[in-house]
């Protein structure tokens, strides 16, 4: 069975900031396994900021849904009690679903592979924030 969709909800809220309405303070990643591949910010009181899609080479939306099917089989338990969450929606061939959350601070790997860093470094977006904060939000 594999993994037809993907969504991650990031949530980039930082515990000591204070925000404005309009802010950017949620992501939501959308990878397809044909290679579509969407971003949509949304603000403070939960209306969008703004949405991009893009298509990337199949191959490579293969290859990232296979490392997050081989992170879902063995998710690592992290938890920080001051650290907002993330939340990973996985769609399976057969419309099998399954959920996973976990803590924005990283560390999240499928093997020695670390999926933040390898999502970021192959999609083609700015400022995205996956499994954890990125530094220019």
């Amino acid at each position: 069975m594999s993994i037809k969709q993907v969504v991650i909800h990031s949530d980039l809220r930082r515990p000591d900031q204070i925000y404005q309405a309009s802010d950017e303070v949620e992501q939501k990643l959308t990878i397809q396994r044909d290679g579509t591949v969407r971003l949509d910010a949304i603000s403070h009181e939960g209306y969008p900021c703004w949405k991009e899609e893009k298509e990337i080479d199949e191959e490579l939306a293969i290859e990232i849904l296979d490392l997050l099917e081989q992170y879902a089989k063995q998710p690592a338990e992290l938890s920080q009690a001051d650290a907002s969450e993330w939340e990973m929606h996985i769609v399976y061939d057969d419309d099998s679903q399954q959920k996973l959350k976990g803590p924005m601070i990283g560390k999240v790997y499928a093997g020695d592979v670390d999926l933040t860093d390898f999502i970021r470094n192959h999609l083609p977006f700015m400022s995205l924030g996956v499994f954890d904060r990125t530094d220019s939000l």
